[in-house]
């Protein structure tokens, strides 16, 4: 819409006022430029995103593009006798739109020790417990992946590994990120990978004999380098542009 406004004007030597009709601002065209600006801002942020060092625990949202969430809390239909005295288990909780490879957990006993399952929620090892997680990722190899492991407190996960994989002869670099305490810890793959394995230990608390795991849950995320990042975002900018 436009709107007309009517100016009025003083000759200072004839003292005759003169008219000037002028067009009005064009709101729309306002109003699209806000939105241009915000999409820069948004665009800025993402790019910011891609960039930024790792910090100690669980930084996105639920839901968040690229993110995972998967949670073992270990009851009797999601998990199965892997012969060896070890267990596989499935998780409660799959929140993953790249699960076709997997979302598996592998319990078994280490240091020439026992593990025994409740049946119900929960794993006892003595002297500790072996976990061996895979968690598959985005297909689009890109960026880098990073990943939160949470074991609940009193737990202690020591000798960490991580690689990636995704059937070819890629190479990935693999950073342990120590957590907010010894129960915690992340994992950073360069590039992300198709797929993840994640090896540690688990052992008891101080002055505990024996490791008691009841609970797992892993947080991930897919962060496309900053190029795949602007050009996602100059996409968004060009298609919001055309409407």
């Amino acid at each position: 819409m436009m709107w007309r406004s009517l100016h009025i004007l003083s000759h200072p030597d004839k003292g005759t006022f003169y008219y000037n009709e002028v067009s009005a601002y064009d709101f729309r065209t306002d109003w699209r430029r806000v939105k241009m600006k915000k999409l820069l801002v948004i665009s800025a942020c993402l790019l910011a995103m891609a960039v930024s060092p790792a910090v100690a625990g669980v930084w996105w949202m639920p839901g968040d593009p690229g993110t995972t969430y998967q949670k073992w809390d270990f009851t009797p239909d999601y998990v199965a006798d892997a012969g060896s005295g070890g267990y596989t288990a499935v998780p409660e909780v799959l929140e993953n739109d790249y699960h076709a490879t997997g979302v598996t957990a592998l319990i078994t006993p280490v240091y020439g020790g026992t593990l025994d399952y409740d049946g119900q929620t929960g794993f006892t090892g003595v002297p500790a417990i072996e976990v061996f997680l895979q968690i598959p990722n985005n297909e689009i190899i890109d960026g880098y992946k990073e990943i939160w492991v949470d074991l609940g407190e009193g737990l202690n996960a020591v000798n960490i590994s991580a690689t990636g994989h995704d059937g070819s002869s890629i190479t990935f670099d693999t950073e342990i990120l120590p957590g907010e305490d010894v129960w915690e810890f992340g994992v950073l793959i360069t590039p992300n990978p198709l797929y993840e394995k994640i090896l540690f230990v688990v052992e008891p608390a101080v002055g505990a004999g024996e490791a008691y795991l009841d609970y797992i849950s892993v947080s991930t995320i897919c962060v496309p380098e900053p190029a795949t990042m602007a050009l996602l975002a100059l996409g968004g900018l060009l298609i919001r542009r055309k409407k």
